[in-house]
């Protein structure tokens, strides 16, 4: 009976931000990913954004304010053509071409949950997914990414050769979309 009651307490937000706060630096303030011992300096923008995210949907006034503190560090990493690194010491090269297109869905999501709360961080996110979405993507999954961000209608897409991680560039792009 306690135990029922305690899972009914806790809400998928706040493990998200429990597991970021895990994985969070006192020394950075950053989410840093360890996959060995010998690097513990390993910081994926990504995982940063997503647990920026995290922060603002938890909706506590002190998780907002760690939030924003988060996408300001975060959003000084994006490159003039509008991309951004996989991992912080990669910065200013961006081998991943799309990773803009795949931070741009947080971009869109901050600007329709949160838009009152962000002040002075608003224009400046309207700018990073403007620049995000300066150019069409190269590969099909994110012709249809670069679609739902915009607005437009999605292109059909046969899903059954889909793996793992197409399906969740997929579900990211149809609940975007309004589609799921």
């Amino acid at each position: 009976m306690i135990a029922e009651e305690l899972k009914k307490q806790i809400r998928p937000i706040d493990l998200a931000v429990l597991a970021g706060q895990k994985r969070q630096s006192p020394r950075t303030g950053f989410v840093h990913l360890y996959p060995n011992e010998e690097s513990t300096d390993t910081i994926p923008l990504y995982e940063n954004f997503c647990y920026a995210l995290a922060l603002f949907r938890q909706k506590t006034a002190e998780s907002v304010t760690q939030g924003k503190e988060l996408l300001a560090k975060l959003l000084s990493f994006q490159s003039l053509e509008g991309h951004f690194p996989v991992y912080l010491h990669d910065f200013p090269r961006c081998y991943d071409v799309h990773m803009s297109l795949k931070i741009a869905p947080i971009f869109v999501y901050l600007l329709r949950l949160f838009p009152a709360i962000l002040g002075d961080l608003k224009p400046k996110i309207e700018c990073a997914l403007a620049k995000a979405l300066s150019k069409l993507p190269e590969k099909p999954p994110f012709e249809n990414r670069y679609r739902a961000c915009v607005g437009l209608p999605l292109f059909p897409v046969d899903t059954t050769e889909f793996s793992p991680a197409d399906w969740t560039e997929w579900l990211i792009t149809a609940q975007l979309s309004g589609e799921t």
